[in-house]
């Protein structure tokens, strides 16, 4: 019996004795993620294929509509388990909170930053410039990103740093969800804005954009890699329901390798349901920017604990601090 069969067999036995047959019901667990975007798109590719299903599991995925609540809900015990960024696993060590980051699916940042084609034409730096140049043209500019604090925050600040630009210079507007930040920039109240996949990529696609920073394929090598989405839970419901966690981390990482492996165009075929609104020309770069990004095998790593703290720019955590709320044990 080979390695892959080995494995499919013991899984099997232990969702045997987890859920036996004749159960009236697959185990309800409820998933917080901070808006519906590409980077959960393994969840939604877990629950509408059947992934979370086979292993068991009946998954309630909520959108919070912006980072902290969907952390917040993970503390309070309302919810079993959390997708996010490592800002939010930041946050929770400052708050002394009880999480820990059992597997990471997207090892790359998917926040894309955008101009538009006057303030890109403008700014005199052409969009394939060293990024420090394109970090030093967002000087003087008005950008949108979420809200104080959020990973499209801290991008920008980030930006900043590298371009040793002072407080300020790069001037965020908050602006909440990715709708109101492509109508702001359609508007023309904004220059340009930080968003996650797909969002960054709906301007662009129309022409009216510049991609000027594309996370996704690793344009910022200080970045990359990154914890860009981690699985949550807390410690205490993860030492009383391993098999569950097991379970779950399971579906999310076979369907991460779906993901990755399948063609595009069966991938959206699986998830256009969580994402109506999305056309299928954006459906298609998105999927195709997602892939460059995908981490099947649920590692996490000290170097995307740097880098995550790299950008974040706070000197309240350590990468060892960081690094050592990862228990790969429920990987097994």
């Amino acid at each position: 019996m080979n390695n892959v069969a080995r494995l499919s067999l013991v899984a099997s036995l232990t969702m045997a004795l987890m859920f036996p047959a004749g159960a009236q019901s697959l185990r309800k667990v409820k998933l917080t993620q901070s808006v519906a975007s590409f980077d959960f798109m393994s969840a939604d590719y877990a629950r509408l294929t059947g992934i979370f299903a086979a292993e068991g599991l009946e998954v309630e995925q909520i959108a919070t509509r912006g980072a902290g609540p969907d952390l917040a809900a993970l503390v309070s015990g309302d919810v079993e388990f959390n997708l996010s960024p490592g800002v939010n696993q930041i946050n929770a060590i400052i708050g002394k909170r009880d999480v820990i980051t059992v597997a990471n699916i997207v090892n790359r940042s998917l926040i894309g930053v955008v101009l538009s084609k006057e303030a890109a034409d403008k700014s005199g730096v052409k969009s394939d410039a060293p990024l420090k140049q394109r970090a030093a043209a967002l000087s003087g500019l008005t950008l949108g990103m979420t809200q104080p604090g959020s990973l499209t925050d801290r991008q920008f600040q980030h930006l900043g740093r590298l371009a040793g630009l002072k407080d300020g210079e790069i001037k965020t507007v908050a602006l909440g969800g990715a709708p109101s930040i492509v109508a702001a920039f359609e508007r023309k109240q904004v220059d340009g804005y930080a968003i996650a996949t797909p969002f960054d990529r709906i301007e662009v696609a129309k022409g009216a954009a510049v991609m000027w920073v594309d996370n996704a394929k690793g344009d910022d090598s200080s970045i990359d890699p990154f914890m860009m989405t981690d699985v949550h839970t807390s410690r205490a419901f993860a030492d009383k329901n391993k098999e569950v966690v097991r379970a779950f981390i399971r579906a999310l990482r076979r369907a991460t390798q779906e993901i990755k492996d399948k063609s595009t165009e069966d991938v959206i075929k699986a998830v256009q349901p969580a994402f109506p609104n999305v056309t299928p020309e954006v459906m298609t770069l998105g999927v195709n920017a997602l892939k460059l990004t995908l981490n099947p095998s649920g590692t996490f790593t000290m170097e995307m604990a740097k880098n995550t703290l790299r950008l974040d720019g706070r000197p309240d955590v350590t990468p060892e601090q960081l690094f050592a709320t990862y228990d790969p044990s429920f990987q097994n």
